[in-house]
C-alpha cells in the first residue's frame, strides 16, 4: 500500500525513513506545500536520492506542513506521473489517497490511476471551499 506522510512545518524525516518507505513503494514520489499562500504539487517517477533532495528542497521553503506520498501502482500505469500523488484539486487544497478504490468506470483511460480518477470527480463536481468544509465538518 502507498505510503502518506505529514511533516509538520520545520520537522524533517529522516534518510534512512524515507529510503524504508521508498523501497517499498517506489512507483513515484509526490509532495505537497504551501508556498506564498498557495498550494504546489511536485511529482515524479524519480530515484531515491532524487526524491530525498526534493524533499530537502521544498523542507527549506514549505510554510506549512508538507504532504508526502511514495506510489506503490496497483491501478493505471505505475510508471506514469498522471499517477503519482498528491493531486493539486485548487490553489488551497491537494490530496492523496493510501488504498484501492475498486471498479473505476470503463470509460476511464486504463493508464490512469483510481485516485487520478476520484480527484477528477472532485475537481469536476465541487468547488474547491465546498469540498474542503465537506471534508471538515
Amino acid at each position: 500500500m502507498c505510503v502518506i506522510a505529514i511533516l509538520p512545518k520545520g520537522q524533517s524525516i529522516n534518510d534512512s525513513v524515507v529510503t524504508a518507505m521508498y523501497e517499498h513503494n517506489s512507483d513515484g514520489s509526490g509532495i505537497a506545500y504551501v508556498k506564498r499562500g498557495k498550494v504546489h504539487v511536485v511529482k515524479g517517477i524519480w530515484s531515491l536520492a532524487k526524491t530525498i533532495k526534493i524533499l530537502r528542497a521544498v523542507e527549506k521553503v514549505a510554510e506549512t506542513d508538507i504532504l508526502f506520498h511514495l506510489r506503490i501502482g496497483t491501478h493505471g500505469n505505475k510508471k506514469h506521473i498522471t499517477n503519482c500523488h498528491p493531486f493539486r484539486l485548487s490553489n488551497e487544497l491537494a490530496m492523496a489517497h493510501n488504498g484501492m478504490l475498486g471498479q473505476v468506470p470503463s470509460f476511464v483511460d486504463k493508464d490512469k490511476s483510481d485516485t487520478w480518477y476520484l480527484a477528477e470527480v472532485f475537481k469536476y463536481h465541487f468547488e474547491p471551499n465546498d469540498l474542503l468544509n465537506r471534508l471538515v465538518n
